[in-house]
């Protein structure tokens, strides 16, 4: 009897440990969309969540579970999928974008773009406009310490644009002048202007949650 439990528990363990290794495997297995469209479907290990190297470029894939890998770069892929992952109960998915590099300003009107396209997580998908974030780390400094907090940069993209544009930078501290920043961020949608400096749009909702924003421009969009 001793035997046949011991064979039972030895079986139970073995299984377990497959079921565990499949489901850490399944976090990792991907769909990716090549520039000239064809898909490939198998898995990687790239973080594209990195708020210290944000600008991610390039990325690992294989076809079998840790099996031999080969490198894509943003110029050769245009979207990743993570097949069975979720970030804020939306399909996790990461798309080749040409952006620019930072949010326009009063000071820096005409901001450069990235050299190369960047991977960006894509988290809305209207028929006009797309939204993507890009993770970074929010660094506060003072003479005895230093904090770093993970966060975001939201982009819009519209469907004839050239670059995704950087409308809000989800950073700790006062902002005096939001209304200022959000003109030169959103001055291709003068009607949404017109709605912040009106107060139709509540401020405080949408730092709480700058995607907000995204299906009125997508609404308001004219070439």
């Amino acid at each position: 009897m001793n035997k046949v439990i011991a064979i039972l528990v030895a079986f139970f363990s073995i299984f377990c440990a497959y079921a565990q290794k499949a489901d850490k495997s399944e976090q990792y297995r991907v769909r990716i969309t090549k520039v000239d469209g064809t898909t490939l479907e198998g898995y990687s290990m790239t973080s594209f969540y990195n708020t210290m190297l944000p600008e991610v470029r390039k990325f690992t894939f294989s076809t079998e579970y840790k099996g031999e890998t080969t490198t894509y770069t943003s110029e050769e892929v245009k979207r990743v999928e993570f097949v069975n992952l979720e970030m804020d109960s939306m399909p996790l998915v990461y798309e080749s974008v040409q952006a620019l590099s930072t949010i326009p300003g009063p000071l820096r009107k005409n901001p450069k773009p990235f050299k190369k396209p960047v991977f960006l997580r894509l988290f809305y998908n209207g028929k006009n406009v797309k939204g993507y974030t890009m993770s970074f780390a929010d660094n506060t400094y003072t003479k005895s310490s230093t904090t770093s907090r993970d966060t975001w940069k939201y982009y819009y993209l519209t469907k004839d644009a050239t670059y995704a544009n950087a409308y809000w930078l989800d950073v700790k501290g006062i902002r005096v002048a939001i209304k200022k920043e959000l003109k030169f961020a959103l001055k291709d949608f003068p009607e949404v202007i017109k709605k912040i400096e009106n107060d139709e749009i509540s401020l405080k909702e949408f730092k709480k949650d700058p995607k907000m924003i995204l299906p009125l421009l997508d609404q308001l969009y004219k070439k």
